[in-house]
């Protein structure tokens, strides 16, 4: 996704623990659920950078992707997660508003959880809680 994300003059930043414990689990799944994500970060940032952490803690593996974009009010963080609700000024971008409601349930399948946090004008932040040794999804 990088180059996506340099078309619309956006950096990706890494940064990875290096000694991540290994998980179990779909990983075509966990891929989709990232790649939305990725994809809405892209899409709702028109300047600044994305970044992903990923590290472990308590027995957890946390993912967190940040953008500098164009946020999302609070009273919307738990509709954002439901089937084809979109947010007002997500309107005029492309989507069917089920991206969101695909990866919360790759999450849940994967005993984890999703959460968002975010500022008008100044960016979200999404954050994957998944438990260090998952089984396979339900």
């Amino acid at each position: 996704m990088r180059a996506e994300a340099s078309a619309k003059g956006l950096s990706i930043e890494l940064n990875l623990q290096p000694d991540l414990p290994k998980i179990q689990g779909d990983i075509a799944e966990l891929q989709l659920a990232l790649s939305h994500l990725l994809k809405n970060a892209i899409s709702f940032t028109s300047q600044g950078r994305i970044s992903v952490r990923a590290f472990s803690q308590q027995n957890t593996i946390i993912v967190e992707i940040k953008d500098t974009g164009i946020g999302i009010p609070e009273d919307d963080w738990e509709r954002i997660f439901e089937r084809f609700y979109r947010v007002d000024q997500a309107r005029s971008t492309p989507g069917a508003g089920l991206g969101l409601a695909i990866t919360r349930k790759i999450i849940k399948d994967h005993d984890g959880k999703i959460e968002v946090e975010s500022v008008l004008g100044q960016g979200s932040l999404f954050r994957i809680t998944l438990p260090a040794h998952l089984k396979q999804p339900k």
